[in-house]
């Protein structure tokens, strides 16, 4: 299981993007309730989902999840 510190995060890296889960589920080809699941620490992603969500969070503007934030400001 991921430790919560690490799953508020993930959706602190989501929200800041301004996508709600099902943006970030459909842009990364998972559901949405697998996004929640790893918002709430219930879930650890496999590298895939890792990859895809950091692509999908990078096209709003940063790297979720690996790494910190690429934004130039």
């Amino acid at each position: 299981m991921t430790t919560q510190p690490f799953a508020m995060r993930r959706k602190r890296w989501r929200t800041e993007r301004e996508m709600r889960q099902a943006d970030l589920a459909k842009a990364s080809g998972v559901s949405r309730e697998y996004i929640a699941r790893l918002e709430l620490g219930q879930q650890d992603p496999t590298r895939g989902t890792m990859r895809k969500r950091a692509k999908a969070l990078k096209a709003k503007g940063g790297v979720g999840g690996v790494g910190g934030d690429t934004r130039s400001r």
